[in-house]
């Protein structure tokens, strides 16, 4: 039976097996082909198969690692790859990187050694060994279970957990970089001194070096075989290392995930606009968290991850953990399939690009909080939250574009060279740029490109913006105001952390014109006490005189126009931050192809396939669960020059829509969307 590419499938299955062999009940009920029979009739189109778990165990007659024992011999992976490829399934093969508890009890010298406590955010860190990826014996120990596991037949394999749980400083780290560098390990943690960045820059590199050269390697043996590792920590804090040069070690970017819909429709426009091949791959579990087993997601909440996936144009994949007895939850899999079921109705098989009217620019190189003060290395910080500033601003942008139903995409240095795609680009606090981003974005801009960006933005764009940074903004609070913005005619204020969490610069204009204004407390930066009674007002800081500096300017730019806010108004969520972003945002943002007018959850993304036909995607993305049917909506489609509409289609029912044309434009119902639909519009040839 002939069985498409992996890369090619959007539904597909993991079967989770992190299981142990001290106790002789585990895993012993496990049989390969009754698996795969199981896999094969929930509509899945793909299966991932583990060859070895977080424990080391190996599911295949391994020659360098240790079986696990309920195999007795057996080759559980290669059986069940087998039987899943009979029933024309294709199928990945799974490898845990440095997370290995086997090799962690058996080579002591083979342990990371974290500089500071770690974590591994809800998971019990305790449980886990985990090892050096430096380690010059570990890496030849790698490259040996690869060599073996490729002895198989495998569409794909898939590299799990390919990053740094904390900062390590263990004897193969040290010597690397002494070698490297002829220096220590800094032992301060400072994003204002050079020997920092450079240390920190190797990490990144040694993850980069390692990821590409897995697919090198698997690449040797199978070579057409698909590599991917885990994409999951793409948006983490500086700690785990991970760098975008790494995407050269991917065939497509896949990951697994276990945020809100706001952080799967961050992470799916990121990867959409990285990935070197689509589509891309999301992951999750269908339990209601990583750390449960027995507690599953609702229906409807595994749908609508599902249909967040089917927005982004990715392939969707439901991780199910097997049971320790190495049998499968049946509800676990009706779940999913009903689930498979629903999206198989949206799925449209003809190449398509997203239109994105706005790309959200997210900076590999600032993961940190610059403003931060140095510390030693001991007390950095070990857990991969994004808790830094960048990413802060950037998902609330994503946030706002998604209620004002604004298709966007999020784009990274990788996309410099096709910036023109993009009629706005957003630079949302970004604390570092290098001279190929600033050339670019000024290039894009002279070229007639449209830019908006806030506070540290400015750093390295002052020609750009044309205006001139002063300094911080020392106070708690400032404010912004405008007689010629109607969303702070009436004062907006800004809350101001002296962390740099949050904050403002002080600026002054060179060329550009002033738009807003900055206004300030009374006795600023001062806050005031019982004391020496510098304040107005006892419980908040009010606004009390203006200033001459600007606080909101917008400056042409050769053909072009560039908008900068001294403030990151995009971090802090409320209907006042949003109301200027978006009033500043429509001043550079041209004529929409695709508007929509309906209720802010409804949440949209649009497609143009080989023909030029248009699709669109409607999320209800409403904090209801499940959610709350919402009636009534228009669309509208503003078409250029002699384009003409040939008919709608809703992929629900597959009913032809009627729609009204107006010179140019055309528009239609949406109808009530519960979860999601899409609509296909043919436009005449």
């Amino acid at each position: 039976m002939k069985r498409p590419k992996y890369s090619n499938t959007r539904r597909r299955i993991l079967i989770d097996m992190h299981i142990g062999d001290w106790e002789l009940e585990f895993l012993a009920k496990y049989d390969p082909i009754e698996t795969a029979e199981a896999v094969s009739t929930i509509e899945a189109e793909a299966a991932m198969v583990y060859f070895q778990s977080h424990l080391g165990l190996c599911y295949w007659p391994t020659k360098t690692g240790v079986q696990h024992a309920a195999c007795k011999g057996r080759n559980f992976a290669g059986e069940t790859v087998v039987a899943l490829q009979k029933l024309g399934l294709p199928v990945c093969g799974y490898y845990s990187i440095g997370f290995n508890n086997e090799e962690y009890l058996r080579h002591q010298d083979w342990r990371i050694k974290p500089a500071s406590a770690p974590t591994i955010g809800i998971l019990p860190r305790q449980r886990y060994g985990i090892v050096c990826i430096n380690n010059p014996e570990y890496r030849e120990f790698v490259d040996a279970q690869v060599k073996e596991i490729l002895t198989h037949e495998l569409e794909a394999i898939f590299f799990d957990m390919v990053w740094w749980n904390g900062v390590c400083v263990c004897q193969s780290c040290q010597a690397k970089y002494l070698e490297e560098t002829g220096k220590p390990i800094p032992n301060i943690v400072d994003w204002q001194d050079d020997n920092w960045l450079e240390f920190q820059k190797a990490r990144e590199k040694w993850l980069s070096d390692f990821t590409i050269g897995l697919r090198d390697l698997a690449k040797s043996v199978q070579s057409e075989i698909e590599v991917y590792h885990n994409f999951a920590l793409a948006l983490s804090n500086w700690t785990r290392g991970m760098n975008f040069d790494s995407v050269k070690g991917h065939d497509f970017l896949g990951g697994d995930f276990y945020g809100d819909k706001s952080e799967q429709l961050f992470i799916t426009r990121l990867m959409s606009n990285l990935s070197p091949k689509k589509p891309i791959e999301f992951m999750t579990t269908i339990t209601a968290s990583l750390t449960e087993h027995n507690s599953l997601r609702t229906q409807s909440e595994l749908e609508r991850k599902v249909f967040a996936s089917q927005m982004a144009d990715a392939a969707f994949l439901g991780i199910i953990a097997i049971d320790p007895d190495g049998t499968i939850d049946v509800e676990a899999l009706s779940r999913l399939k009903s689930s498979f079921i629903k999206s198989k109705t949206f799925e449209y098989h003809a190449v398509i690009e997203p239109l994105e009217t706005v790309a959200i620019y997210f900076s590999d190189n600032s993961r940190m909080n610059i403003n931060e003060l140095p510390q030693e290395i001991k007390a950095a910080p070990s857990s991969s939250i994004p808790n830094y500033p960048h990413f802060m601003a950037a998902s609330g942008v994503a946030k706002i574009l998604a209620r004002e139903h604004i298709p966007f995409g999020v784009i990274s240095k990788s996309n410099l060279d096709q910036l023109e795609k993009w009629p706005v680009i957003i630079l949302p606090n970004i604390a570092k740029f290098d001279e190929s981003e600033i050339a670019a974005f000024k290039k894009y801009t002279h070229d007639g490109g449209k830019i908006y960006g806030s506070r540290n933005s400015l750093f390295g764009n002052e020609e750009l913006f044309g205006v001139v940074s002063i300094g911080n903004e020392a106070g708690n609070v400032i404010y912004l105001k405008s007689n010629e913005i109607g969303a702070i005619k009436r004062p907006l204020s800004h809350w101001c952390k002296q962390d740099g969490t949050n904050g403002a610069l002080r600026i002054e204009t060179r060329r550009a014109k002033v738009l807003a204004n900055l206004g300030l407390p009374y006795k600023y930066p001062n806050e005031g006490s019982a004391e020496n009674k510098l304040f107005a007002t006892i419980h908040s800081s009010p606004y009390y005189h203006d200033t001459t500096h600007p606080s909101v300017v917008q400056n042409r730019f050769g053909k072009g126009a560039a908008i900068y806010c001294v403030a990151d108004i995009e971090c802090l969520a409320s209907p006042d931050n949003d109301a200027l972003f978006v009033e500043l945002l429509n001043k550079i943002l041209p004529p929409r192809l695709i508007e929509i007018n309906a209720h802010p959850a409804l949440w949209l993304s649009a497609f143009e396939d080989k023909d030029r036909n248009l699709v669109l995607r409607i999320f209800n993305a409403s904090n209801d669960t499940p959610p709350i049917t919402i009636v009534g909506g228009k669309a509208k489609v503003n078409l250029e020059g002699d384009q003409s509409i040939a008919g709608i289609t809703r992929m629900s029912d597959s009913q032809d829509l009627s729609f009204r044309a107006d010179g140019n434009s055309v528009e239609f119902e949406i109808g009530a969307i519960r979860d999601f639909e899409a609509f296909v519009i043919k436009l005449a040839s």
